[in-house]
C-alpha cells in the first residue's frame, strides 16, 4: 500500500520536473507568468494522468487481489494525498526559482557626471 502510494508521488515530481522544462521550452521569452500558467497546465494534466489509473485499474489488477475494500480505499486516498503534496511543492518550488527580481529604488538623488569625475581623480594614488 506505502509502496505504491510513494511511487505514485515519486512519478508526479518527475513529471513536475520535465513539466518545468518543458514550459521553458513552450515560453522562450521567459514571461513569468505564461511559463507559470503552461506549468500549472503541464502539471495538472500530469496529476490527472497518474491519478486516473489508480481509480479505473487498480481495484481489478494483479496488484490489490490481496487487498480488501478498505486498504483499497486508502491507497486511492493516500496517493491522491501525496500527489497533492508534491503538486503544491513543485509549484512552490517553481515559483521560487522563476519569479522576478524585485528592483529596489533609491530615492537619492544621482551624482553629477562633473562630481564622479571629481571623484575619481582625487582617489589615484
Amino acid at each position: 500500500m506505502w509502496a505504491v502510494a510513494v511511487a505514485v508521488a515519486v512519478m508526479m515530481w518527475m513529471w513536475s520536473a520535465a513539466g518545468l522544462h518543458f514550459s521553458g521550452w513552450l515560453e522562450r521569452s521567459n514571461n513569468y507568468p505564461v511559463r507559470m500558467a503552461y506549468f500549472a497546465v503541464i502539471v495538472a494534466l500530469g496529476a490527472t494522468a497518474i491519478l486516473l489509473p489508480l481509480w479505473l485499474v487498480l481495484p481489478g489488477s494483479q496488484l490489490s487481489l490481496g487487498w480488501t475494500l478498505k486498504q483499497l480505499q486508502n491507497t486511492q486516498q493516500l496517493s491522491a494525498l501525496l500527489v497533492g503534496l508534491t503538486v503544491s511543492a513543485s509549484l512552490w518550488r517553481t515559483h521560487e526559482l522563476l519569479k522576478p527580481a524585485v528592483r529596489l529604488v533609491e530615492k537619492t538623488k544621482p551624482v553629477p557626471a562633473a562630481a564622479a569625475k571629481a571623484g575619481q581623480k582625487k582617489r589615484r594614488p
